[in-house]
C-alpha cells in the first residue's frame, strides 16, 4: 500500500529500555507571568532571563526557552520557543501561525503570556554502534522466511527480500504494486484503519479542547470522515445514532451552500440530517489536489434553549420548545477568521460553553483536515474512499441469505412501530408500514435517525468485515410512512425520537433478522439545572439476550455510546452529589439466557434546580424472543429533604436543595423458554 521499504535496528524489539540507558539529563524551570502582548515584551525577556538564571550550572548541553501564549479569556496556551532577541513580533507572527494550524481558524483577541520556561538536556551521550547476527549478508534474501537474532524475530513476506546494510536490516518490496485491486484485502484493511485514525485523532482533539462535561467528560460527541457526495466513509466508536444521520447533513450543505476548503458550517435543523437540536454538528470541506472529501463533527451541547433546561423537555410538543434551530451557520469565513454565533446562540442559557465547544469542533475538524491531507494525493484518498465503500455494501449483499427475513413490533407511548425485513434481490427492504404517528410529544424520529439506527443494526450483524460506513446501506432500501412517527411534519418536538425512538428501531432490526431480545429500548435522559449550569447524562440499563448468550448488564445500549459522568467530575462541576450507582439486580428477564440488568442512579441536588427525566418503557418491560421472560420496566422517584420517595413521571419538576432523584433503569428481555420469574420492586431497594 505504498510502503517500500522497512528499516529494522538491531534492537528493535527493546528500543524502550535502550533509550532509557542511553537518555540524557534535563532540567526545567518556570516563571509565572501575566504580561500582554506586545507592549509588555519586556517583562516577558526579563522573565526568561530569570528562568534561565535558575537552570543549575553545567557545563555543556543545550538551553531551550519557550513562552506559553493565549488569547486573553481563553484556558489552553500554546508553547512556543522564544528567542527574546526577535522581538514581540516574532512571538505574535508564531502565535498566528500555530493557533491556526491547531484551531483551524486564526485567533482573534488580544494575547498574553502566562509563562516562561526554560529547559536544560545535558550533552548527548555517545550511541554505541549495536551489531547484529542477523543471519542474512548483503546479498538479498526473498521471502518467506524468519529472520532470527538475539533479541528479535522479523518475518519476511511475500513479494519481499531481506538484506543486512550498515548494522540494520532492510525489508524491501520486489512486488509490482498496481491499483486499488492488486492487493484487496490488505488495501481495504490498511486504508479502512487510516480513515478511521483520522476521526480518533479529531475525537481526540475535540474531547481534549471541549468545555462541558457533556462533550469532554461524557465524551457525546462523534467525528466522521465524509466522501465528496458527503456519504459516511468512516468514523470512530463514537455514538451511532450521530454518526449515521452526519451524512444527511453535509448532503445538505452541499445541495444548499457557497463552500470553500478550510470554512466551518454548523447545523441541527432535524429537517435536514440532524437527530436533536442540542446535537449541534459542524461540517468543513477539505481540499485535497483539487479533489473535495468532508470531515464533521457533532457534539450534544450543553443547552441550546427551549423551555427546560439541557434543552431535552421530556413534555414538548413543537419543535420551538425545544431550542432554537441552526441551519449551516457559517463560524469560519473565506478568510479563516472566526464569526462570532453569539447572535444566533441567543436563546441558550450558556453560551459561552456553548461556543467554547463549537471552537472545539472547528478545531477536531481542523485536525481531520490535517491528518487527511498526509494520507496521500487527492485521486488516491478517493479511489479509496469508493473501494471502502463499494466493500461494505458488498458485505451486506453477502449477508442477505443469512440474514433472510422477519418481523418485528413494538409500542412507544401507545404509537405502533412495525417493521416487515424482506429480500430485495441481493439486498434487503425495510418496510415500517403500518407504523403509527406521529406521536403528541416528542417521540417523533427524524428518517436520518431512523436510517442510522438500521445501519447500525447492519453493522452488528454482519460482524467484523463491515465498517460502521453508508456503504452498507448501498443495497438496502428503508420505506418510511409519511407523517408517522419516523418521519413526521415539520414542527412536531424530535428531542425523544433521537433517544428513545432509535434505540427502538435498531430493536426491531435486531429482533427481525437477528434473534436477539429487545434491550431497554431506552437511553433514560436526565437533565438537571439551575441557575447559570445544566447537566445531561444519558443511563445505561439492560440488554436483551442474544442467541448464544445472556444479555449485559448495565451498559449503555445500543445507539448511545457515551460514558457515565465520573462522580468527582460531575460534583466539581455542578452542585450535585452521587448518592448511588449500582447494578438494579434481577431486572433482566429470566429464560434460557437471560436479559441484562438495569442500573440505580441516585444523585442529590445541593441547590435547587429543575429536574427533567425524559425515558420510556416505564410502563412494559424490554420484549424477550422465543418465550423468553421480559425485562422489569424502569421506576423513577423523587423525595423531598425529609420526606418519603414518591413515584415520579419524569416532568419538569423544581426541587429545593437536598431533595434526591432515583432512576431506575429497565432491563434486557430473555431468550428461551422463561422459568419462573424474579419480583422486582423499586420500593423494597435500598435508599439513601
Amino acid at each position: 500500500c505504498g510502503i517500500r521499504t522497512v528499516v529494522i535496528h538491531p534492537c528493535a524489539s527493546v528500543f524502550s529500555a535502550f533509550g532509557q540507558l542511553f537518555a540524557r539529563p534535563e532540567h526545567r524551570t518556570s516563571v509565572p507571568l501575566r504580561a500582554a502582548l506586545p507592549g509588555a515584551f519586556v517583562w516577558v525577556a526579563d522573565a526568561a532571563r530569570r528562568a534561565v538564571a535558575a537552570l543549575p550550572a553545567a557545563g555543556g548541553g543545550e538551553v531551550a526557552v519557550s513562552a506559553a501564549v493565549r488569547v486573553v479569556g481563553t484556558e489552553l496556551p500554546i508553547e512556543l520557543s522564544l528567542d527574546p532577541a526577535a522581538g514581540p513580533d516574532a512571538l505574535v507572527a508564531s502565535f498566528e501561525q500555530a493557533y491556526r494550524q491547531r484551531f483551524g481558524y486564526v485567533a482573534a483577541g488580544a494575547l498574553e503570556v502566562v509563562e516562561v520556561r526554560a529547559r536544560w538536556g545535558g550533552p548527548r551521550p555517545e550511541w554505541p554502534a549495536v551489531r547484529s547476527a542477523w543471519g542474512v549478508g548483503a546479498a538479498p534474501v526473498a521471502g518467506p522466511r524468519v529472520v532470527h537474532t538475539p533479541t528479535t524475530s522479523i518475518v519476511v513476506p511475500v513479494g519481499w527480500t531481506a538484506r543486512a546494510a550498515d548494522d540494520v536490516l532492510l525489508l524491501e518490496c520486489v512486488a509490482a504494486m498496481g491499483g486499488p485491486d492488486l492487493h484487496d484485502h490488505a488495501g481495504v484493511a490498511v486504508w479502512s484503519t487510516r480513515f478511521v485514525a483520522v476521526a480518533e485523532e479529531a475525537g481526540v482533539a475535540l474531547q481534549r479542547l471541549a468545555r462541558s462535561v457533556s462533550i469532554r467528560e461524557r465524551r457525546d460527541f462523534s467525528c466522521g470522515v465524509f466522501d465528496g457526495a458527503g456519504r459516511l466513509v468512516a468514523s470512530a466508536p463514537h455514538v451511532p445514532v450521530h454518526l449515521g444521520a452526519m451524512g444527511e447533513t453535509v448532503r445538505d450543505l452541499i445541495r444548499t451552500t457557497d463552500l470553500w476548503p478550510g470554512g466551518a458550517w454548523a447545523h441541527n435543523d432535524p429537517a435536514a440530517g440532524g437527530s436533536h437540536l442540542p446535537d449541534i454538528t459542524v461540517v468543513t470541506p477539505v481540499s485535497l489536489d483539487g479533489a473535495q472529501v468532508f470531515v464533521a463533527c457533532r457534539g450534544h451541547h450543553v443547552d441550546v434553549g427551549g423551555s427546560t433546561p439541557g434543552s431535552m423537555p421530556p413534555r414538548a410538543s413543537r419543535r420551538d420548545e425545544e431550542g432554537i434551530v441552526l441551519r449551516h451557520l457559517c463560524l469560519v469565513d473565506r478568510g479563516g477568521a472566526w464569526r462570532d454565533p453569539s447572535a444566533a446562540l441567543a436563546g441558550c442559557r450558556d453560551v459561552p460553553t456553548v461556543i467554547a465547544d463549537l471552537r472545539a469542533q472547528v478545531a477536531a475538524n481542523a485536525s481531520a483536515a490535517a491528518a487527511l491531507a498526509r494520507l496521500g494525493d487527492g485521486a488516491t484518498v478517493t479511489r479509496w474512499m469508493g473501494r471502502l465503500l463499494a466493500t461494505s455494501e458488498a458485505a451486506v449483499r453477502d449477508a442477505v441469505a443469512r440474514l433472510g427475513s422477519g418481523d418485528a413490533a413494538d409500542v412507544i407511548d401507545g404509537v405502533p412501530l412495525r417493521l416487515a425485513v424482506r429480500r430485495a434481490g441481493s439486498g434487503l427492504r425495510f418496510d415500517f408500514t403500518g407504523t403509527g404517528g406521529p406521536h403528541p410529544g416528542n417521540l417523533n424520529a427524524p428518517p436520518a435517525v431512523t436510517r442510522a439506527a438500521i445501519l447500525y443494526a447492519l453493522r452488528v450483524l454482519v460482524g467484523g468485515v463491515l465498517s460502521l460506513d453508508e456503504g452498507a446501506l448501498g443495497g438496502v432500501e428503508i420505506v418510511l410512512p409519511t407523517g408517522s412517527i419516523l418521519d413526521p411534519p415539520a414542527d412536531r418536538a424530535v428531542a425523544g425520537g433521537n433517544v428513545e425512538t432509535s434505540m427502538r428501531v435498531a430493536d426491531l432490526v435486531l429482533r427481525a433478522i437477528g434473534g436477539f431480545a429487545a434491550s431497554q429500548g431506552t437511553m433514560n435522559n436526565l437533565t438537571i439545572g439551575g441557575d447559570g449550569w445544566a447537566i445531561y447524562e444519558t443511563i445505561g440499563g439492560g440488554q436483551g439476550a442474544g442467541p448464544r448468550g445472556r444479555g449485559p448488564s448495565g451498559r449503555q445500549i445500543h445507539m448511545t455510546n457515551t460514558r457515565a459522568t465520573d462522580p468527582e467530575l460531575l460534583e466539581s462541576r455542578a452542585p450535585v452529589a452521587v448518592r448511588r450507582m449500582a447494578l438494579r439486580r434481577g431486572s433482566g428477564g429470566v429464560g434460557r439466557h437471560d436479559g441484562g440488568d438495569g442500573l440505580i442512579r441516585e444523585l442529590e441536588l445541593l441547590a435547587p434546580a429543575r429536574v427533567s427525566l425524559l425515558a420510556t418503557r416505564r410502563d412494559a418491560g424490554a420484549p424477550g424472543q422465543l418465550g423468553g421472560g421480559a425485562g422489569a420496566p424502569g421506576a423513577d422517584f423523587v423525595r423531598w429533604p425529609g420526606g418519603a420517595w414518591l413515584p415520579w413521571d419524569g416532568a419538569t419538576v423544581t426541587l429545593p436543595a437536598g431533595a434526591r432523584v432515583r432512576v431506575e433503569t429497565p432491563g434486557g428481555g430473555a431468550i428461551g423458554e422463561t422459568v419462573a420469574p424474579t419480583s422486582v420492586s423499586g420500593s423494597g431497594l435500598r435508599v439513601g
